[in-house]
This record gives structure tokens, sequence and C-alpha cells, in this order.
């Protein structure tokens, strides 16, 4: 099984697996599939440079994937906080500026 899917996996396969993933992620509000999509993507680009087995793309995906979800926690995330008031009972708004 694994000979038939180093010989049939191509790069190309990567990039829709990614582009699908990121066009997914209108259904989910999570804003998580994007950064999976966006290692499936980075894995064809390699995979174009780079002839590696499909143990390798997977191993290479899973870190990726993990990697960007770990930067986005990190970094953009604590930045697209919500900062408006909608939501707030009235009791918590009174005397804010």
């Amino acid at each position: 099984m694994i000979e038939w899917l180093n010989s049939h996996i191509a790069y190309w396969h990567w990039i829709v697996a990614g582009l699908l993933l990121a066009g997914l992620e209108i259904f989910v509000p999570s804003f998580v599939l994007v950064w999976f999509g966006l290692a499936a993507v980075v894995v064809g680009l390699l995979l174009l440079l780079v002839p590696m087995g499909v143990t390798a793309q997977l191993l290479v995906w899973v870190a990726l994937s993990v990697a960007f979800v770990a930067l986005w926690h990190k970094f953009v995330s604590p930045r697209m906080r919500d900062r408006t008031l909608a939501g707030m009972s009235r009791e918590a708004i009174i005397g804010q500026t």
C-alpha cells in the first residue's frame, strides 16, 4: 500500500487538499483549518522541489500544521480579541471610557 501511495501522490494533490481545507474554513468558525491547508500547500511546494516518501510528507505536514497553529495562537490570536463592549451588561459598562 505504501508503495502505491509513493508512486501515486503528486505535489498537486497536496496543493488541492490545502486549498480545499482552506476553503472549508468558511463553514468552520474556529479559524484553524486554514493553517492545516497552508501546511498542505507548503508540503506540495516542497514536494515539487524535493522528492519525499509518503511518511515523510505526512510528518512534514503534521509538523508544519502544529507550528502554524501554535504561531497563530501565540502572535496573531491575542491581537484579535474582541475589544468592543457588545454583549456586556449595562452595569459592567458604567464608568468605562
